[in-house]
């Protein structure tokens, strides 16, 4: 399965995430990261992020995502930018 985001690389632990209006649902799957990371939109968008036994919640503020904890993201009808910050040292 291909993933449905280009990934642009800002330092090492700062990159943008593009998705696109365009990708299949199917495409955004339960997964879990392997960092801590905080992810902040960079654009107005009516995508949601859920979290493993939790209500989505809109994608219009930072959120923190913590490592080894299952999520996904829920499409929207607009393109999605995200800036994701991820912890090096997972403290």
């Amino acid at each position: 399965m291909n993933n449905p985001y280009n990934d642009v690389k800002i330092n090492e632990n700062i990159f943008i995430r593009y998705f696109k209006k365009n990708n299949d649902s199917d495409e955004f799957i339960w997964h879990m990261d392997k960092r801590n990371r905080v992810i902040t939109p960079l654009n107005i968008n009516d995508w949601y992020i859920q979290f493993d036994n939790e209500l989505p919640i809109k994608l219009d503020k930072k959120i923190f995502v913590k490592k080894d904890n299952y999520h996904r993201l829920i499409k929207g009808n607009t393109d999605l930018t995200l800036e994701i910050f991820e912890f090096l040292n997972n403290d």
